[in-house]
């Protein structure tokens, strides 16, 4: 590691540390799991002694969530390759993720990086300076100009959108935006891909690409895992056959745009409410007037939130809410994806939705 290099991640410890002084729950230990051939599935963790000794030929380290689920199920079963996970499972979107002390350890000596891109991961721009010679992988580079929904796309509708952001969690809400520096550039474009199934099987090939590349030894290995969970994507797409449904919503998270451009449902308005509770009577109303103006029939709301705003809309303006899943959050299943998926198409569809056993 040159003198530089050093510098640079010693100065970006210091301050995470500094950061896991303040912020509550950073110095708890996270979740680690190990599949039948010793790969490391799971939120990253400390280097245990058992685990010093040992070597593996390629190190695979994801963002978050939906780019680990992806990943998993691309590598599973391959000798040799170790996958690490570097937000929690519960952390959601990382729009307001912080960097903890142990995502610099989980970094290093990493072979592939893959992230989603278009902004997504914007807490990375420091690190990635020093981590100058890692190979960060993005799984929007998979797709074309045409594929991605524009953030002013979102709210072209008759109505003005509303001031806020549904949240159960803490918000930042002075976190900076930009897109991450890569190879690519995505300008504004809505980075909530996965949630469209046809441009999370463009997103998973060009993956596989880059793992067959990477690691030729095990190329075949890698082919196999994709097709098999390829198909499964491609039967979710063929269970569900939509068509214009004459169905309107009123979205309160941005992720949903990918979703519902599959659906058949059209847009009607957009909420972005930045806190769940200690409304003024007045941002109350407005709120109100603004959902019955948009005259949708539906409330769409984030199932990893606590929902009560879509509560409050409901009661008020009598349109029903769909709490759906954005995929960003669960338990560590390899088919995680899949069942939230199909639970998503089944609430929409009118149907009766499976359990939710992911969380």
């Amino acid at each position: 590691m040159n003198q530089n290099r050093y510098q640079k991640i010693c100065q970006f410890a210091v301050w995470l540390l500094l950061m896991a002084i303040i912020v509550s729950g950073c110095g708890q230990k996270t979740q680690s799991l190990r599949g039948q051939n010793g790969q490391k599935q799971g939120d990253q963790a400390g280097v245990s002694s058992e685990d010093s000794n040992e070597k593996t030929t390629l190190q695979v380290v994801t963002s978050f969530y939906p780019m680990y689920i992806m990943v998993w199920n691309l590598v599973d079963g391959v000798e040799g390759v170790e996958l690490s996970n570097m937000a929690k499972p519960s952390t959601g979107c990382l729009h307001d993720y912080q960097l903890r002390p142990k995502d610099v350890v989980c970094l290093d000596g990493a072979d592939l990086f893959f992230i989603n891109g278009a902004g997504m991961e914007n807490f990375l721009d420091d690190i990635l300076e020093a981590y100058d010679d890692l190979k960060v992988c993005q799984a929007v580079d998979a797709l074309d100009e045409e594929d991605f929904i524009v953030e002013s796309e979102e709210h072209e509708h008759d109505h003005e959108d509303m001031d806020h952001e549904e949240s159960g969690h803490d918000a930042h809400e002075d976190m900076d935006h930009e897109d991450v520096d890569h190879d690519h550039d995505h300008g504004d474009h809505n980075p909530h891909t996965w949630l469209d199934p046809a441009l999370y099987r463009k997103e998973l090939a060009y993956f596989k690409d880059i793992l067959q590349e990477t690691d030729p030894a095990h190329a075949e290995e890698y082919q196999k895992n994709y097709q098999e969970y390829d198909a499964k994507i491609q039967a979710l797409q063929e269970e569900f056959h939509w068509h214009e449904s004459g169905k309107s919503a009123l979205i309160l998270h941005e992720s949903f745009p990918y979703l519902l451009r599959t659906s058949g449902i059209t847009i009607a308005g957009a909420a972005e409410v930045e806190k769940d509770s200690g409304f003024s009577a007045h941002e109350i109303v407005h709120l109100v007037e603004d959902a019955r103006e948009c005259g949708a029939q539906y409330i769409l709301s984030d199932s990893q939130y606590s929902g009560r705003i879509s509560d409050l809309l409901s009661e008020e303006t009598g349109m029903e809410v769909w709490k759906l899943d954005s995929c960003v959050s669960g338990a560590y299943e390899k088919d995680a994806y899949i069942k939230n998926m199909r639970r998503n198409y089944q609430i929409m569809s009118g149907g009766e939705a499976d359990e939710d056993t992911s969380k």
